[in-house]
């Protein structure tokens, strides 16, 4: 009963006004001067005291309840801050929605799982750097977050498919998995950045840095990633077939296992970098700085390397049938079973002023036995000069 009171005191009183006047209306009954007319003036009057005071304790009842309902979903959202769980997203957006159906303003998103609010709800917070800590499933489909700050963020699986992310803080967040595709990222910061499983086809990095970050299994097809700067970074088995990489900066980079067909490398700092059966076919690596790269077992046939400084280059076992390596600086190089398609192939680097071809002769030749690769091509393998 007094629970009820205290959450209904609006009915109370009215229920209690009914009864006062029905018990004066009974004893006016047995009085001597009784009149109705006496009745009627004080029944006015208790009819607008009722009234009046009836309105002023709906309202505040109404309001009271509406103040208690809001402090109690802030209270649920304090409760909610730094839960990172699917599940946290589905509770954050029912709670943030009734908050702003109350026309509540001054919401604190800080630390909270934002990863099923409305997109222009989440655009909104982040040009204002809220501090947000997950917006992982989060729609964020063309966008525009230029020089938005979402520096650690985490954007797993988020779906930013032609986002403007141009020049955004995007160091350290959580990319796995996202997808990207055709989005805008030239010149954004992705240092040490988790990109691995991430959908960046045809996507502008343009400028973009990377150092540090990982890329393993990315999806990079017909990507713009010129002059990049992603020294130490990861590109591991990722699928840059048709990439522009002309004057990126991949120095000590990893590309073990990465597919480059087709893709432009031209003027691309790879020294130190690791292409460990990396495929390489019919791509551009003009002017290339390959000094002290590891192409172990790489695929560079029919591969342009003009002009390309490949001294100390490890090129063991690589495939090198058809690759044109005119002008190009091969000192110091290891060719220790690279795959070569004739016999004279030390007579055609001559004709085509490659540097370093007095050393290379003088510790390696071309077998005579001919052999077949799976591409039907005719090789000849190049076997060390024992001492």
């Amino acid at each position: 009963m007094k629970k009820w009171f205290l959450n209904h005191p609006a009915n109370f009183f009215l229920i209690a006004a009914i009864f006062a006047i029905s018990v004066l209306w009974f004893l006016d009954i047995f009085d001597n001067n009784f009149s109705w007319h006496d009745i009627l003036v004080e029944a006015h009057g208790m009819f607008y005291d009722l009234l009046v005071f009836g309105i002023l304790l709906a309202l505040y009842e109404q309001f009271k309840n509406k103040t208690d309902s809001i402090k109690r979903y802030k209270e649920e959202l304090d409760d909610y801050r730094g839960w990172t769980e699917g599940e946290a997203a589905y509770r954050v957006a029912g709670i943030i929605r009734r908050l702003k159906n109350e026309d509540v303003q001054n919401i604190d998103f800080s630390n909270l799982h934002l990863g099923k609010l409305e997109t222009s709800l989440i655009v909104e917070l982040i040009k204002k750097e809220v501090s947000i800590v997950s917006l992982e499933n989060s729609i964020l489909k063309e966008t525009n977050l230029q020089e938005a700050n979402l520096w650690e963020a985490n954007l797993q699986n988020a779906d930013l498919r032609g986002a403007d992310l141009q020049e955004a803080n995007l160091g350290g967040s959580n990319l796995q998995k996202a997808n990207l595709y055709g989005s805008n990222l030239q010149k954004a910061d992705l240092g040490r950045a988790k990109l691995n499983g991430a959908e960046l086809e045809n996507a502008n990095l343009d400028g973009a840095y990377l150092e540090g970050a990982n890329l393993e299994g990315v999806n990079l097809t017909g990507a713009n990633l010129q002059n990049i700067e992603s020294e130490e970074a990861s590109f591991q088995e990722a699928n840059l077939i048709d990439s522009k990489l002309q004057n990126a900066n991949l120095m000590g980079a990893n590309l073990q296992g990465a597919t480059l067909h087709e893709a432009n490398l031209q003027g691309a700092n790879l020294m130190s970098a690791d292409l460990q059966e990396a495929y390489l076919q019919d791509t551009i690596l003009l002017e290339a700085l390959l000094v002290d790269a590891n192409l172990h077992n790489a695929n560079l046939r029919s591969a342009n390397l003009e002009e390309a400084e490949l001294a100390l280059a490890g090129l063991k076992g690589a495939c090198l049938i058809k690759a044109n390596f005119k002008n190009a600086n091969l000192t110091n190089a290891n060719l220790e079973n690279a795959q070569v398609d004739s016999t004279n192939w030390f007579d055609i680097l001559k004709k085509q002023n490659v540097r370093g071809l007095e050393l290379l002769e003088s510790k390696y030749y071309v077998g005579a036995t001919p052999q077949e690769n799976s591409y039907g091509d005719i090789y000849f393998t190049i076997k060390a000069i024992k001492d």
